[in-house]
């Protein structure tokens, strides 16, 4: 570790890391302008200074790793350590843990700067309070972001199902599968359609019970007349309505709604509308003017955000996730650095991630049924989604380890992500990768290496 260290400061790789990226923290604020509001400033400050951020000291790391072991040994260096009694998965583990420290001390110096121009920003920049206020309680704060509750339509449609075959609705040579699937369908639909004039209820179970003057955020998206016409959305009104519970179970607040279909808003609740169990009902009325109903799909809320910790707290899980990302590509790199030539270690490691990015768009590429099975039309299309989902089991995305949009949007960065980073993408996918490259290094014959 300490030898990388040294080679990159000797070689001034550190100072020039060091440089670009305080260039990309000062020099992306100013050329990428966002909507003028604080919030929209924030989100592009976060979303692209942070990412490209990252994304350069990911590839930085990438490509030392890659090339600092494979010329060590190409050009003999290494040859010097292993005549000593050093394990080789020392040497790796050397390399590995100065190319990672040494990329963590970066993203790290650039992440604190980002910090420290955010909050410079927010507090010499010309907004008005109210935008400041928002931004402090929608952008920079950690949500939880919490899901209604869902009636388990794969259990009413068998129920449905069962009851008009015993009442003798269908021949004997009708299709199970394709009836429940229209049953499915038809259950679904009327889950999210609601017709003019009617209301439709949503529970929220499980939320931590903030303070009685916290904020939290019902975010939301509704169509006019159908979810797949994106062109025909217009104003449209209605009321939401929260159950209050200081009150009896019928005492609900009543909040008038005029906005514009087809786009997302959210609207503000006090902390005290969620009740000592940590359940919060929330319901809303269709008043469009002419009548028409709206949809509301399951992808597109309402949600429940419910602040949990505070920006700075959100902030650096989203850095440590950042920095998990740098450690993974420095042990991708290693890897095959100890394994090809410099060129060869590079295009491995590219394609490596080329394949983890595309596999995913594989897994979901077969269309799925109204019970979420996978609809294959032959052996072509059967083989290669096993062939991809065998792949994504083994394949990280570094997709996987980003966490500035959330972060962007206020969201929580939570320790089930955190967790599921470190055991299930760290342990139990790219550890065994290591292992079999730790492996190979320990086998393979150095003195045959010659020079080019």
């Amino acid at each position: 570790m300490a030898q990388t260290w040294r080679s990159s400061l000797r070689l001034r790789v550190f100072h020039l890391l060091l440089v670009l990226s305080l260039l990309v923290v000062l020099v992306v604020p100013v050329t990428v302008k966002g909507d003028g509001t604080a919030a929209g400033d924030v989100q592009i400050l976060l979303t692209y200074t942070l990412g490209m951020l990252t994304a350069m000291i990911s590839a930085a790391a990438l490509w030392i790793a890659c090339a600092g072991l494979s010329r060590e040994i190409e050009g003999y260096q290494v040859h010097l350590v292993v005549s000593t009694p050093v394990p080789r998965w020392r040497l790796w583990l050397g390399k590995w843990l100065g190319v990672a420290t040494l990329h963590g001390l970066l993203l790290g110096i650039g992440a604190a700067t980002v910090f420290g121009l955010l909050h410079w920003r927010l507090a010499h920049g010309i907004y008005a309070d109210e935008e400041l206020k928002q931004v402090r309680s929608e952008v920079l704060a950690g949500r939880r972001e919490y899901l209604p509750w869902q009636p388990n339509f794969l259990r009413l449609a068998e129920d449905e199902y069962q009851k008009r075959v015993k009442t003798g609705d269908f021949g004997p040579d009708h299709n199970p599968v394709q009836v429940r699937a229209e049953i499915m369908r038809q259950l679904r639909a009327r889950a999210t359609e609601l017709p003019p004039g009617a209301s439709r209820f949503w529970v929220y179970r499980g939320v931590r019970k903030p303070a009685d003057d916290a904020l939290l955020h019902l975010r939301y998206r509704h169509y006019i007349g159908s979810s797949s016409s994106r062109t025909d959305q217009k104003f449209t009104e209605g009321v939401w309505a929260v159950r209050d519970p200081a009150a009896n179970e019928d005492s609900f607040a009543a909040l008038p709604q005029r906005v514009m279909s087809g786009a997302f808003h959210e609207i503000v609740l006090p902390g005290k509308m969620v009740a000592p169990d940590g359940q919060l009902v929330a319901g809303y009325t269709n008043l469009d003017q002419e009548r028409t109903p709206i949809m509301f799909q399951p992808a597109d809320g309402p949600f429940l955000l419910a602040p949990e910790t505070g920006f700075l707290n959100n902030y650096l899980r989203a850095v440590f996730l950042a920095f998990l990302q740098v450690a993974f590509l420095a042990a991708i790199g290693c890897v095959f650095g100890g394994i090809f030539s410099t060129p060869v270690a590079l295009f491995v490691s590219a394609m490596y991630l080329v394949i983890g990015l595309l596999v995913q768009s594989a897994v979901r590429a077969p269309l799925q049924d109204e019970f979420g099975r996978f609809q294959y039309q032959g052996l072509s299309d059967r083989i290669p989604h096993y062939v991809a989902l065998a792949t994504r089991a083994l394949v990280v995305s570094v997709d996987d380890f980003d966490a500035t949009g959330d972060l962007a949007r206020g969201r929580l960065v939570t320790w089930e992500k955190l967790g599921g980073t470190i055991g299930g993408l760290l342990g139990l996918r790219t550890l065994p990768l290591v292992a079999l490259g730790v492996w190979i290094l320990t086998r393979r014959e150095l003195g045959t290496v010659v020079r080019t």
